[in-house]
């Protein structure tokens, strides 16, 4: 019985290898290629419907009422049987479909070959194709194509352009109605495109220029370009650089971690940018813009601007109404706003210049300058020094542990700054100052001086003017108070000190238990400290 077994087994290996010898195995490996055509009369309107794999895909419009297809197919890798085989069994067909026609490829399927010797001895396993189609419609013509591995093209179609294709390039041309592509892991192009454009893309790089119509976008990981677009933008995209440039109609823009670059938008613009960088430049109408950890740039806006932002540096020029700007832990600049202006940056360094509106500034730790603001000035900080210049109404400063600085203010001015030294000078308002523990020192004031310090000196001097209705009501501890006042005023000076000493040019009333006798035209002057007081009169 064995013997039999071995002898069975030794027959079929002999006849296996013959079948070996036979069939070629082992033989030279070809390529080639064939050509194809078909054409139809059609009519325009209709649509041309396609589903293909391999096959790039070149559509162009024709001033004939024939669809022709012209088709060159490229193989590689075949023995000279299979290649003979292969054409031999390939169709390429256009037949009534719905509402028009469809172009399809009949070729053998190698891989579900039914030859058992051929799966096993043959190299059909590596064979390839590719199929190049070159189409041509009517203008006025409707696609709806679905194409795997390859290229699609398309130029001066007029119509609606449905179009889902993976890992090739999307192109269309000088065309016009409505377009709807998808695409992964290939460049979409559109250019010259009449009408409204959508695109859903993976991991493809998108570039649409020149649509009379809207556009839409959905995208990851690879850049966006958009350019000259008639009506509305909108972008949604995952970690992809987007460029956005001439948008005629409103604009919304979603990314996260790559540059967000904008400019010469019509319409509002709304961006929402996680961990972006965001440059807009040039907006004929209202910007908002959400972004964290990575540093905003906007300029020349005509409309109003509203910066929601964390962790992320602002840099902001030349707003044409008011401006609302939020973030922390980095600076924030801000420059020549057309209205109001609020800032909130916590932990920030803020610097603000001209403003035609009121300004109002929340901050912490950090410095605060502001410059050139036309209405009133409200900075609410902590821990910060404060630099103010050039206000042209009320003043109003709270901070703690740093100086405050203030240099001409058309109106009132109001500092609250618990242990910090405070300067202001040129204010032609009223003066109100609480603070401890440093410095107060005014210069050029115009109005009435209240001041309530603990542990600090006082030292007034250098009046602009002082208006006989004034009253000047200085109250400090431990720390001496020096009031030099303008030559040839009449003043009713009441002082009381602990421990000091008065030196006065004016009769001093040192009863403060009983009120302070005045004359007509006289300024209300009250001392009080415990330190040292000193009253002057300039010379005349």
């Amino acid at each position: 019985m064995k013997h039999n077994h071995l002898k069975m087994f030794i027959a079929n290996l002999i006849f296996i290898t013959w079948i070996i010898t036979v069939s070629g195995f082992g033989a030279e490996l070809i390529s080639d290629s064939e050509s194809f055509y078909k054409e139809v009369e059609t009519s325009e309107g209709l649509t041309l419907y396609m589903d293909t794999k391999n096959a790039d895909i070149e559509i162009n419009a024709a001033k004939t009422g024939k669809l022709t297809v012209n088709l060159e197919i490229e193989i590689s890798d075949v023995k000279s049987d299979l290649r003979e085989e292969f054409f031999s069994q390939t169709e390429l067909i256009i037949e009534s479909y719905k509402e028009g026609y469809r172009v399809r490829l009949e070729m053998p399927d190698y891989e579900k070959c039914t030859s058992f010797f051929r799966k096993i001895f043959s190299d059909s396993e590596d064979f390839s194709y590719v199929a190049l189609f070159t189409i041509s419609v009517p203008e006025k013509y409707n696609l709806d194509l679905e194409n795997r591995f390859g290229n699609v093209k398309v130029n001066g179609i007029n119509g609606t352009l449905k179009i889902d294709n993976s890992s090739g390039e999307v192109n269309i041309f000088n065309s016009k109605g409505k377009s709807d592509l998808a695409n992964n892991f290939a460049d979409v192009n559109v250019s010259d495109f009449e009408g409204d454009v959508s695109v859903k893309s993976s991991s493809a790089a998108v570039t649409v220029k020149g649509v009379k119509g809207s556009v839409k976008i959905s995208s990851s990981f690879e850049p966006i370009c958009v350019e000259n677009v008639e009506n509305k933008l909108t972008i949604n995209a995952q970690s992809s650089r987007i460029t956005a440039k001439a948008i005629g109609g409103e604009c919304f823009i979603e990314s996260s971690f790559n540059p967000i670059l904008v400019s010469d938008v019509s319409g509002s613009l709304y961006i929402d940018g996680q961990s972006c960088e965001v440059d807009v430049r040039g907006a004929k109408s209202d910007v908002d813009i959400k972004s964290s950890f990575n540093k905003v740039k906007v300029e020349q806006v005509k409309g109003s601007l509203l910066i929601n932002s964390s962790s992320a540096e602002l840099d902001v020029k030349h707003i044409g109404k008011k401006a609302d700007l939020r973030s922390t832990f980095n600076p924030i600049k801000v420059f020549d706003v057309g209205g109001d202006l609020i800032v909130n940056g916590e932990s920030c360094q803020i610097e603000a210049a001209d403003v035609k509106g009121n300004a109002n500034i929340t901050s912490t730790f950090n410095p605060v300058k502001v410059e050139k603001i036309m209405g009133k000035l409200t900075v609410e900080s902590a821990s910060a020094s404060v630099e103010v210049f050039d206000i042209g109404k009320e003043v109003m400063i709270t901070s703690t542990f740093n100086p405050v600085a203030v240099e001409k203010v058309g109106g009132n001015l109001t500092v609250d700054n618990a242990s910090g030294q405070v300067k202001a000078s040129n204010i032609d308002g009223d003066i109100t100052i609480t603070n401890s523990f440093n410095p107060v020192i005014l210069k050029q004031t115009a109005g009435s001086i209240t001041i309530r310090s603990q542990s600090g000196s006082v030292n007034v001097s250098d009046f602009k003017i002082l208006p006989a209705t004034a009253t000047i009501d200085i109250s400090t501890t431990f720390e001496k108070i020096e009031l030099n006042l303008p030559a040839g005023t009449e003043a009713a000076v009441q002082a009381k000190t602990s421990f000091g000493k008065i030196e006065s040019d004016y009769p001093v009333y040192m009863n403060s238990s009983k009120p302070l006798k005045v004359k007509a035209g006289q300024v209300i002057i009250k001392l009080e400290t415990d330190s040292d007081i000193i009253v002057r009169e300039g010379s005349k």
